[in-house]
């Protein structure tokens, strides 16, 4: 449980300790030195998703000069990818010239000729078509690039940008994830066989990986070890022992986004509101990751008890019909929505029903009915208690040129009953009559003040709740209840900032 953590200047942080439930939830937050209990904890929110484009990564930043790369793997990289990187512009003549002799006796592009200047541009601006218009423009901006950064700040953003790999829907970019997704370690903890796998697999990460292609793995970092060795940066024995050394038998992990209808959600929210992006930002969202956890396992063995036990949905599953669901959770007392599952799997369907999907609520809307008289009089002019005697029997209503008789379940009346009776026994016939007693504007009023949005009929048929809304919209309404009557908006999105730091959005809610 991320709490509600309170931001700090630097140099405001001081050492704390916080006591945790085992669900994670914050019961404590003391001064480290003194013991003393504090107002306030600061706690670094969890990070869930990492966007590239509108493509989902692993990637973790690293600095060349703290220390977080191995001089081992700067040495690899530099040997097998671009070996005169501290001494060229941008370009390497001689690396344009035996590409341009290879394609010329290939009679295809079959050579790039790049330097990681010019990787790095055609990563980060460029697409991967293959003309010589492109790569005109790639050298041209290589030299920009040249011009306005240090050699060292390109080979850090490059090594921490650089595609190395695919993990489900994830890209891994970058040295450090790919040592925790090859190795299952931190990348400064990596050997010279390792530095070597990693440099090796960048050039075509699809072909080398070392655990779906090991024998192309293995002669591929053969060449970055033997590479290494006649630049002089490693020597024979070294050379000798790496190259025995077996590769890394740790089987790939299939990850999957924890959120994939909450990101989706979120993004969305960002475009609508037109905030920009395009340098990188970070976005703060409510997301409780176990509440989303807890979200996905409801959801999954809800549709599985159900087509396991229930005929006609049975029946349905088997001629190919899938029973869909969907689960959205929220804080009432600060409206950050917690989890939100929009189906049963993103990836058979992007549509988010959470949002987007409209259906009848039914009973759902009694309580409103109820709210509603609670908030008006009787006709001798005292107000509606839970006591209040309210007509539970058949009543016929004519509207729109109709007639409609609602009925309780189970066909049966009780005559006058107690409005809590009423309400606790999900009554029809008497929230009806009661609905009519206060009248359908009154009750639609009721439902836009508890945060309905769509689209409703003052008609007697709203009683019971015969029209549409999307579930965020019932969330809303029943975090209203749960505020006892006070509407504090719901929200995905906290706050986004730039990479800076700079306030870019802040979630303002108007109660």
């Amino acid at each position: 449980n991320r709490g509600r953590a309170t931001p700090t200047q630097p140099s405001e942080e001081r050492a704390q300790i916080i006591a945790l439930t085992k669900d994670g939830s914050v019961v404590g937050v003391y001064d480290k030195d003194s013991r003393q209990t504090l107002e306030h904890g600061v706690i670094e929110p969890e990070l869930f998703a990492q966007y590239y484009g509108d493509q989902p990564v692993l990637r973790n930043v690293v600095t060349i000069s703290g220390g977080d790369v191995p001089p081992l793997c700067l040495n690899a990289l530099l040997a097998i990818e671009d070996d005169k990187f501290y001494e060229h512009p941008g370009i390497s003549v001689t690396g344009l010239a035996r590409a341009v002799y290879t394609n010329l006796r290939s009679g295809r592009r079959a050579q790039g000729g790049s330097t990681i200047t010019q990787q790095l541009v055609k990563n980060y601006f460029l697409t991967d078509e293959r003309t010589y218009k492109r790569k005109l423009v790639e050298i041209a901006m290589a030299f920009l690039v040249e011009r306005h950064a240090s050699k060292d700040d390109i080979l850090e953003t490059y090594i921490n940008l650089i595609y190395m790999g695919q993990n489900g829907p994830f890209e891994v970019r970058g040295f450090a994830a790919a040592a925790q997704h090859y190795f299952g370690k931190p990348l400064r903890t990596l050997n010279l066989p390792e530095c070597a796998l990693l440099a090796g697999v960048l050039n075509g990460p699809g072909i080398y990986n070392p655990v779906r292609h090991p024998e192309k793995a293995l002669v591929r970092r053969t060449r970055v070890l033997s590479r290494m060795h006649e630049l002089n940066y490693i020597d024979e024995t070294q050379e000798k022992e790496a190259n025995a050394v077996p590769l890394p038998t740790q089987p790939e992990r299939s990850l999957t986004e924890p959120a994939p209808y909450y990101v989706q959600a979120v993004r969305r929210e960002l475009e609508g509101r037109g905030i920009e992006m395009e340098n990188g930002a970070r976005i703060f969202t409510g997301l409780n990751l176990r509440a989303q956890e807890a979200a996905h396992l409801a959801v999954r063995q809800g549709l599985d008890r159900l087509e396991t036990t229930n005929p006609f949905i049975k029946k349905l599953k088997a001629s190919g019909k899938n029973l869909e669901a969907v689960l959205i959770s929220a804080n009432p007392a600060t409206g950050e929505i917690q989890s939100l599952v929009g189906g049963r799997g993103f990836k058979a369907t992007q549509y988010n029903r959470a949002i987007d999907a409209h259906r009848q609520v039914g009973s759902i809307m009694k309580p409103l009915v109820y709210l509603s008289a609670y908030e008006t009089e009787v006709t001798s002019g005292q107000p509606y208690t839970p006591l209040t005697l309210i007509a539970d029997k058949a009543t016929t209503h004519k509207f729109e040129n109709q007639k409609w008789t609602p009925k309780n379940y189970d066909g049966k009346y009780n005559g006058d009953v107690p409005m809590y009776y009423a309400l606790k026994e999900s009554l029809n016939a008497a929230t009806v009559n009661l609905g009519m007693s206060v009248s359908p504007e009154k009750v639609v009023e009721t439902a836009r003040a508890m945060g309905v949005t769509s689209k409703l009929k003052p008609l007697p048929s709203i009683t019971l709740g015969a029209f549409e809304l999307s579930p965020v919209e019932v969330l809303q309404v029943y975090s209203s209840i749960a505020n006892f009557g006070k509407k504090i908006p719901l929200a995905l999105v906290e706050r986004v900032e730039d990479l800076n730091g700079g306030e870019l959005f802040k979630f303002t809610p108007s109660i």
